[in-house]
């Protein structure tokens, strides 16, 4: 996944944030939500879901931030269930927790590939399009 195009890397990144973002909102609300996302980008100083692909436990730690250690956990849980709910994937919620707070790179690798699972399934749903494998 590292020798990606860059514009299949923006098309799962696009695809992933939206995901992410509806999920975000039926845990949190759109208000809650927009703050968290401007809160994040302003303080990881780039696109919050650029920072998810490259390195996860940055992002986790940013989320950690705003939400507090166990208040991180639970936003990331709800998310993977929200997410394995909606696509019908098998994503086990305190397994994405322990992938995004690691840094070793089999777990970015693993978290890059759940991501682009999840672009794929979103582009399907949303526009009938798939991200090439």
């Amino acid at each position: 996944m590292e020798n990606m195009p860059p514009n299949e890397k923006s098309v799962i990144l696009r695809d992933v944030a939206k995901a992410s973002h509806q999920a975000i909102i039926s845990l949190l609300g759109e208000s809650i939500t927009d703050a968290v996302l401007f809160h994040l980008k302003r303080n990881l100083e780039r696109n919050p879901f650029e920072v998810l692909w490259e390195n996860p436990k940055v992002f986790y730690n940013g989320l950690r931030e705003i939400f507090g250690q166990e208040g991180c956990k639970v936003l990331v849980m709800g998310l993977a269930e929200i997410l394995a709910e909606k696509f019908g994937i098998d994503l086990n919620p305190r397994g994405l927790v322990n992938l995004m707070d690691s840094e070793d790179s089999r777990s970015v690798k693993e978290l890059q590939k759940i991501l682009k699972e999840i672009a794929n399934l979103y582009a399907s749903s949303e526009k009938g399009g798939k991200v090439d494998e």
